[in-house]
């Protein structure tokens, strides 16, 4: 499989849903982080509003932050809108992905409050760590980072990827320089530019009474759950590994994430669990942004489960009264069998 050429290089286009690369690369490098170093003393992580687990500080098992760097032209530098902590737990062929929503309340070097997704812009990936380490009270440090280019090189390596498209709806570029993309509901294969878009998509999705932000979130996790079954049940996975590792950036050593790679390929099933932390939020009177409540009583609710390589279905952090899509759910366990 080839590269395929890229629509609209440099594109005007403000796509929060880079991450989606990142997320497919996720698939290979966030496993490697396994073998890599802690993220420091009790000490050096002071500030965070929950105490930083230790539980994760194992060999097998580690955390990455994974970050969509949405950077173009004269957005620059560009903001982490979506982002992602992953839990990979090698010895029980276990990936856990859990969503940062991007609006999460977030305090500043100096006090302020922003969202989460500015820490990235203010900051680099070593920012955007600190800040999941924060919000979720594990340690974090490892990252993986990409951006348009990026995630379309990756899905055009794979010739497109399948995507089960929860529902009909138009997604019209903000900047008013693309024509819309018209999606249809159903399973379908996506070429590069259409899964950029629908990885960014959310102001189609409230006329079904859902938050847009929250079925995009479903989407793009669902979309690295197929990436994942596509490199590992690759004739060879470390090899198509080595081929993708180009369109991102991290801190993670290559030979490591290959070597991880070929050991979950070898098991027998991957679980791989999707969530989000809480969603809903309001304007903030303080700063005047829209911002997503964060609740450092129910992250730490959410985060002992993951922590413990539970199932997320089996705790709520969101508001009473929440509705969960049936086409696009918050929770998802899926099985995938690695082809040997």
């Amino acid at each position: 499989m080839g590269v395929v050429g890229l629509k609209g290089k440099g594109v005007t286009l403000r796509v929060a849903g880079a991450l989606l690369a990142c997320l497919a690369l996720a698939s290979l490098v966030l496993l490697s982080g396994c073998q890599s170093s802690s993220s420091g003393s009790s000490e050096e992580r002071s500030g965070t509003d929950l105490a930083v687990s230790d539980h994760a500080q194992t060999n097998d098992v580690r955390y990455i932050a994974v970050i969509g760097d949405d950077e173009w032209e004269k957005y620059s530098p560009g903001r982490s809108d979506l982002l992602m902590l992953a839990r990979v737990d090698l010895a029980n062929s276990l990936v856990t992905l859990v969503t940062i929503p991007r609006d999460t309340a977030y305090t500043w070097e100096d006090g302020s409050k922003i969202k989460v997704n500015m820490a990235y812009e203010r900051g680099g990936a070593e920012a955007a760590c600190k800040a999941v380490s924060t919000i979720a009270g594990v340690p974090v440090t490892d990252y993986v980072t990409v951006g348009f280019d990026g995630l379309q090189s990756i899905v055009g390596y794979f010739n497109g990827i399948e995507v089960d498209v929860p529902y009909d709806f138009s997604y019209s570029f903000y900047t008013k320089d693309f024509p819309d993309e018209e999606y249809t509901a159903g399973v379908q294969t996506l070429d590069p530019w259409r899964v950029m878009a629908i990885s960014r998509a959310r102001t189609g999705y409230p006329q079904y009474g859902f938050l847009g932000d929250v079925i995009r979130q479903a989407v793009d996790r669902q979309m690295l759950t197929t990436m994942l079954d596509l490199v590992l049940s690759a004739e060879d996975p470390a090899g198509t590994a080595e081929a993708l590792l180009p369109f991102v950036e991290t801190n993670i050593a290559k030979e490591d994430a290959l070597g991880m790679i070929t050991q979950l390929s070898q098991a027998d099933e991957v679980t791989v669990y999707g969530t989000t932390g809480p969603v809903n939020g309001d304007t903030d009177a303080e700063s005047g942004l829209w911002l997503t409540t964060y609740y450092p009583d129910r992250w730490e609710k959410l985060m002992q489960v993951v922590d413990l390589g539970g199932d997320p279905s089996t705790v709520n952090v969101q508001d009473e009264g929440f509705s969960d899509s049936p086409e696009a759910p918050i929770n998802t366990k899926t099985v995938l069998t690695p082809q040997k």
